[in-house]
Protein backbone atom coordinates (compact mmCIF):
# COMPACT_ATOMS: atom_id res chain seq x y z
CA UNK A 1 0.00 0.00 0.00
CA UNK A 2 1.37 3.40 -0.91
CA UNK A 3 0.75 6.73 0.78
CA UNK A 4 -2.01 7.68 -1.65
CA UNK A 5 -4.09 4.66 -0.63
CA UNK A 6 -3.78 5.33 3.11
CA UNK A 7 -6.56 7.98 3.39
CA UNK A 8 -8.98 5.80 1.44
CA UNK A 9 -8.19 2.76 3.56
CA UNK A 10 -8.65 4.82 6.71
CA UNK A 11 -12.07 6.00 5.55
CA UNK A 12 -13.15 2.47 4.69
CA UNK A 13 -12.09 1.17 8.11
CA UNK A 14 -13.93 4.03 9.80
CA UNK A 15 -17.05 3.22 7.76
CA UNK A 16 -16.95 -0.43 8.80
CA UNK A 17 -16.66 0.47 12.47
CA UNK A 18 -19.41 3.10 12.15
CA UNK A 19 -21.87 0.71 10.47
CA UNK A 20 -21.17 -2.32 12.65
CA UNK A 21 -23.44 -1.21 15.57
CA UNK A 22 -26.39 -0.89 13.19
CA UNK A 23 -25.89 -4.42 11.90
CA UNK A 24 -25.50 -5.85 15.40
CA UNK A 25 -28.48 -3.85 16.68
CA UNK A 26 -30.66 -5.13 13.87
CA UNK A 27 -29.62 -8.70 14.57
CA UNK A 28 -30.16 -8.40 18.32
CA UNK A 29 -33.70 -7.15 17.78
CA UNK A 30 -34.48 -10.24 15.67
CA UNK A 31 -33.07 -12.91 18.00
CA UNK A 32 -36.48 -13.68 19.63
CA UNK A 33 -38.10 -14.01 16.20
CA UNK A 34 -35.36 -16.34 14.97
CA UNK A 35 -35.58 -18.39 18.18
CA UNK A 36 -39.32 -18.84 17.80
CA UNK A 37 -39.21 -19.47 14.04
CA UNK A 38 -36.60 -22.20 14.39
CA UNK A 39 -38.19 -23.61 17.54
CA UNK A 40 -34.98 -23.40 19.56
CA UNK A 41 -34.76 -23.81 23.31
CA UNK A 42 -32.78 -21.32 25.41
CA UNK A 43 -29.79 -23.63 25.56
CA UNK A 44 -29.85 -24.35 21.82
CA UNK A 45 -30.01 -20.64 21.07
CA UNK A 46 -27.15 -19.95 23.48
CA UNK A 47 -25.03 -22.61 21.82
CA UNK A 48 -25.78 -21.20 18.37
CA UNK A 49 -24.94 -17.65 19.49
CA UNK A 50 -21.65 -18.79 21.02
CA UNK A 51 -20.69 -20.25 17.66
CA UNK A 52 -21.18 -16.96 15.85
CA UNK A 53 -18.06 -15.08 14.74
Amino acid sequence: MNRQDAPRATLLIMAVFALQPFAIGGWLALIPVVKETLGLSKSELALALMGMP
